[in-house]
C-alpha cells in the first residue's frame, strides 16, 4: 500500500504541475483565480488520471467506469479547491499560485482514499 500511495504521489505530481503552471500561467495574463483554475484544473485532471490508470491502481472495472467515477471525485476535490482559495488569498498573504498549491496538498489523502476506494476499486 505504501508503495501504491508513493505512486499515487508521483502521479499527482505530474498533474499538479501542469494545473500549477497552467494555473500560474493564466492568472499573469489576467485571468482570475476560478477562472484559471476551471481551466487548468481538467488538464492536470487527465493527466493524473492516465497515469493512476496505468501505473498506480488495478482497476477492478472498465477504463470508462473508472472515469466516470473519477470525474465525480475530482468535480467534488474541484469545488473544494474553490471553497480554500479565496481563504487563503483572503486571510492570509497568499498568492493565488501558493493558495492553490495548499489547497491540492490539503486535499491530497482523501482524494487517495475516495480515488482507491471508489473509482478504481
Amino acid at each position: 500500500m505504501i508503495a501504491q500511495f508513493i505512486r499515487f504521489c508521483g502521479a499527482g505530481l505530474c498533474g499538479f504541475v501542469i494545473d500549477v503552471g497552467l494555473f500560474t500561467l493564466l492568472v499573469r495574463y489576467g485571468f482570475s483565480a476560478f477562472a484559471a483554475l476551471s481551466v487548468s484544473y481538467p488538464c492536470g485532471m487527465l493527466v493524473n488520471f492516465f497515469l493512476c490508470w496505468q501505473f498506480v491502481f488495478a482497476a477492478q472495472c472498465t477504463m470508462l467506469q473508472a472515469f466516470s467515477r473519477y470525474v465525480a471525485i475530482a468535480l467534488f476535490v474541484f469545488f473544494a479547491n474553490q471553497l480554500v482559495l479565496p481563504i487563503t488569498t483572503g486571510y492570509f498573504p497568499a498568492t493565488p499560485s501558493l493558495a492553490r498549491m495548499s489547497a491540492a496538498g490539503s486535499i491530497s489523502v482523501a482524494q487517495y482514499l475516495a480515488l482507491k476506494i471508489v473509482a478504481f476499486g
